[in-house]
């Protein structure tokens, strides 16, 4: 590599030197040669550069071939990427495309490869999945026109980005072996295992524990990556998938050696998080509560956050930049041949501006107008249901009291039928039922006063179950809640709800069996929280299943998903929690903190 920069950088000082002197073609030939040599030395371009490539674009546009002007407008597209200009490097770089014919057997494929390459890193900085997949698709068809192979592949390989940042996990699975098998075809064995090398950190996180550790077997024998002594030549990362593997298979203490090789690497957030996860296995509280502050801290300066909206302004911004400029360019043709039709394109362009003003504006009315009426139908859709479980609920209770009362007045029949037949014999006996009344009036009392007695007994035994009730939860508040809570986060129906809580599941939310579970287990931990909510309030089962969900730590559109809610039913239920738990007026943004004082 150092011998590759060293001829750049020769190539380069010969170059400035043929400037002086030469005619205004071969001058900017040369200065054209002189900025790619530049490029090809991984010179960082700068704002200083711009006037140079601005002039090789402005020349070259009116004098050069097809391959001079896409060249041209490919290293303004380079200095503009150095600069962190994205939007005005995309569209140097869609200009450089547009000037390529590939029709014709002089087209610099090699130099069109390389545009749409830096392209596909472009995107790919910009978090534009689809945009990246377009252009590494174009550069693997333009390297196999040019007959590079190991490119092709290369450019292959690369699709697995898009499908990462897609988070389409069976995709970079299917891309990798894909690659990996290329290159073994064309004999390229280090890059097949370096290819293969990400699915490692796949297969761990789905447990799928043998084959992780096939391809990590793969990779140390095939990569060329390791010295004599067994470690690392170049990165870092190798460590950590490594440790993980280890630690699945039970060698906890191996597993720790590799994540202390991590952080020696500078791998910071992994190494942190593995040596976390070692004292988790083994039961460390103070090494995991020093561990999981270090990973907290790492993982907060490498976080990678996507800003979807400013993602979209991007993509609007080379969008409109690009057909911008197209226009521009027509409009230019079209006033050198005719400036009438100027006048009449441009009166057309306005009234056109106009209607499609109008017509957005009448658009986007109407799509909050039909957003509020999905809003307001979505409501009145709930409130009717609840109406008509009402009803049913009230119907019910209607035929099992008119089913009660039709058996009733038939027993009546049947007994007043029985008096009438027997009524001479009921003369007769009336003597010996009054004595009979008698007795059990008699009998009457003593049932009274013993169950005065056995209701004096039930109180004394309640008041004994209050009182060892209050010891034990006095004895369970001895136990740390963040150990209770770390405990419980560790079960599996814990986790079936955390994975649960992903955007794909929308929808679909846990079954009524999973969450019998969930509550069961939840009594067991949080036994004053529980007796908060569900003994001494009773909630309903959704202000129950909310408030549960709220203790364990999830976030509203975490619950959202879980429970099936919008905002608003999510609104209106943290409403109604707040009116059975607490005194008026509600005050619906105190509640977590109202119910932290029960946590």
């Amino acid at each position: 590599m150092k011998c590759v920069k060293i001829r750049h950088i020769a190539s380069i000082l010969l170059l400035f030197a043929l400037l002086v002197g030469c005619e205004q073609s071969e001058q900017m030939r040369t200065r054209m040669q002189f900025v790619a040599e530049c490029n090809r030395a991984d010179t960082v371009f700068t704002e200083r550069w711009m006037p140079t490539v601005d002039s090789l674009v402005n020349y070259f546009k009116r004098h050069g071939t097809d391959n001079e002007r896409m060249m041209a407008y490919y290293l303004q597209g380079r200095v503009l990427h150095d600069m962190g200009e994205a939007p005005q490097a995309l569209d140097a770089y869609q200009r450089a495309a547009e000037q390529a014919d590939t029709t014709r057997d002089d087209c610099d494929l090699r130099t069109l490869y390389s545009v749409y390459g830096q392209m596909a890193n472009l995107f790919h900085a910009q978090y534009l999945p689809d945009n990246e997949m377009k252009a590494l698709q174009t550069a693997e068809i333009i390297a196999l026109k040019n007959s590079d192979t190991l490119e092709a592949i290369r450019s292959y390989e690369l699709r697995v980005r898009p499908f990462f940042l897609k988070a389409e996990k069976d995709s970079m699975l299917f891309i990798m072996q894909e690659a990996r098998k290329k290159y073994l075809q064309i004999g390229y064995r280090k890059e097949a295992a370096q290819a293969i090398y990400p699915t490692i950190s796949i297969f761990l996180d789905r447990e799928q524990i043998q084959e992780a550790g096939h391809y990590l077997n793969l990779y140390e024998k095939e990569s060329d990556n390791f010295d004599e002594n067994g470690d690392l030549i170049s990165g870092g990362h190798y460590y950590y998938s490594k440790g993980r593997h280890l630690l699945a298979i039970g060698q906890v203490d191996s597993a720790h050696l590799y994540f202390q090789k991590a952080l020696k690497r500078d791998h910071k957030e992994a190494g942190y998080r593995g040596l976390l996860s070692v004292y988790v296995k083994k039961n460390i509280p103070d090494s995991i509560a020093k561990y999981a502050q270090l990973y907290a801290a790492a993982n907060d300066s490498s976080y990678l956050h996507v800003n979807q909206e400013k993602v979209h302004q991007i993509t609007a911004m080379y969008d409109y930049s690009h057909h911008q400029r197209i226009a521009e360019e027509k409009t230019a043709e079209a006033r050198k041949a005719n400036r009438d039709k100027i006048i009449i394109i441009a009166i057309t362009a306005l009234l056109l501006a106009g209607a499609m003003f109008f017509f957005i504006r009448l658009k986007n009315r109407a799509k909050r107008e039909y957003s509020r009426l999905i809003k307001e139908l979505e409501r009145k859709q709930d409130l009717l249901a609840n109406a008509v479980d009402r009803q049913r609920l009230l119907n019910y209770d209607h035929e099992k009291l008119m089913k009660e009362k039709e058996l009733e007045q038939q027993e009546l029949l049947q007994r007043i039928q029985t008096s009438q037949q027997t009524i001479s014999t009921v003369l007769d006996d009336k003597n010996r039922l009054l004595q009979e009344f008698n007795e059990l009036q008699t009998e009457q009392d003593f049932l009274i006063q013993q169950h005065e007695e056995y209701i004096l007994q039930k109180n004394a035994e309640i008041k004994d179950l209050e009182a060892n009730l209050l010891k034990l939860e006095t004895e369970l508040q001895k136990f740390s809640s963040v150990d209770m809570e770390a405990t419980f986060k560790k079960t599996d129906i814990f986790k079936l709800f955390d994975e649960r809580k992903n955007p794909q599941y929308i929808n679909k939310p846990p079954k009524d069996k999973d969450w019998q579970q969930l509550t069961a287990l939840f009594r067991t931990h949080f036994v004053r929280y529980y007796s908060f909510i569900a003994i001494a309030h009773r909630l309903p089962v959704n202000q129950f299943r909310y408030c549960i969900l709220l203790r364990l730590g999830f976030d509203g559109n975490d619950i959202g998903i879980l429970m099936n809610k919008d905002r608003d039913q999510r609104y209106n239920l943290r409403k109604f929690i707040y009116e059975e738990l607490f005194e008026k007026p509600v005050q619906v943004k105190l509640l977590e903190e109202k119910l932290k004082e029960h946590f």
